[in-house]
């Protein structure tokens, strides 16, 4: 049982016969009488006019009456918690406007290329508008790992609606896996778009090839460690190869390998043989020893000359060499802003390797966002 502490106690709960009126016109109660008027009582008095006269000015009873009232501790208390509440509710507010959300940042085209490699708040909004159709009709990972598969027919239960907005997913980068889908089919055709250095050198080139390699956590496994061993980088890798227009746009990205694997071998196997047509030309570095791999294509292959058995460059030798030099350093630039996404700054845990293929691509891709290279 909570004893109460209260020293004061309305005069509404007392008969009129426990009061009393003292010379000075005070009120006051009786010795010895307790109050009996409550909510649960069964005694309804009558206005006790007989202890109060008409002349008398009676403010009226407070609604919570006196015996309520909570001592000065915990009126302090309540204030405080109250002001503390103030506070949260603003925080909050402040809060809200800093959240990690497209909306906060479509006036900023600087942190929009910082975050998506886009140019700016326009392109980002062209690009998604062309990807929300589908997009919309996306089932998340969470969801899908909800569908019960029930005498062959797929039943949906528990779904819900994400708490994200589809241009917020977007923005976050969580629909990876089908931006590679949907951009990877890029065409190779960019020859009304090539340089004019390129015009009056090397007319016939399709594509400029090069490799590069990311740094990825050492996997326990020894056997798994030597084979994405790179002696080149003399580290454990993931290998790619990359390929340009003469334009400059990204148009072949392959599949990531084991940094073990060759120029030559990765060249076999990524694809890129069977988009090339009699004719092309193909640009390279000299560890691109895939000159039989194109001859069977009838393509030729443009790499710097090889130092002959005099030990030196002919002048011819020499002007060859800075040409495609000149032009293979688009190339380097391109793949410097595939790993300016901040996703490769660091050593890529082996959590990602599931997704790292999408991931790679979709990353290369967006590139072309970002406007010409040279």
């Amino acid at each position: 049982m909570q004893i109460n502490t209260h020293t004061k106690v309305c005069s509404e709960h007392f008969l009129p016969d426990c009061l009393v009126k003292s010379q000075t016109g005070i009120t006051k109660l009786k010795k010895g009488v307790v109050p009996t008027v409550f909510a649960w009582s069964s005694v309804r008095p009558e206005r006790r006019s007989v202890v109060r006269t008409a002349s008398e000015e009676t403010p009226p009873p407070h609604p919570d009456h006196e015996y309520a009232a909570l001592p000065p501790s915990l009126q302090d208390q309540l204030e405080e918690a109250r002001k503390t509440i103030a506070d949260q509710e603003l925080l909050i507010i402040e809060l809200q406007k800093k959240q990690f959300v497209v909306s906060n940042f479509q006036g900023d085209d600087k942190q929009i290329s910082f975050y998506t490699g886009f140019p700016d708040y326009a392109t980002f909004k062209a690009v998604f508008m062309a990807l929300q159709p589908t997009a919309e009709n996306m089932v998340g990972w969470s969801q899908a790992q909800r569908l019960q598969h029930i005498s062959g027919e797929v039943i949906r239960q528990g779904f819900s609606a994400s708490k994200l907005s589809t241009m917020d997913q977007f923005f976050l980068f969580l629909c990876r896996d089908f931006l590679s889908r949907i951009l990877q089919p890029v065409s190779m055709y960019f020859h009304e778009l090539m340089l004019a250095c390129f015009k009056c050198t090397f007319p016939a080139t399709r594509v400029i090839l090069d490799c590069t390699e990311i740094h990825v956590q050492k996997p326990s496994s020894k056997v798994l460690n030597s084979a994405i061993y790179s002696h080149y980088k003399g580290n454990t890798t993931f290998k790619g190869l990359i390929g340009i227009a003469p334009s400059g746009e990204v148009t072949f990205v392959s599949d990531l390998y084991t940094g073990l694997i060759s120029d030559k071998e990765i060249t076999k196997k990524s694809g890129i043989l069977s988009v090339l047509e009699e004719g092309d030309m193909v640009m390279a570095d000299k560890g691109f020893l895939i000159k039989d791999l194109l001859s069977e294509r009838q393509v030729s292959l443009v790499i710097p000359p090889f130092v002959g058995p005099s030990g030196h460059f002919t002048a011819h030798e020499v002007r060859k060499t800075q040409a495609i030099a000149r032009l293979r350093l688009h190339v380097e630039r391109a793949i410097r802003r595939i790993k300016e996404y901040h996703i490769f700054d660091k050593v890529l845990p082996m959590t990602l390797v599931g997704s790292v293929n999408q991931l790679w691509a979709v990353c290369a891709l967006l590139t072309n966002f970002q406007g010409p290279l040279f």
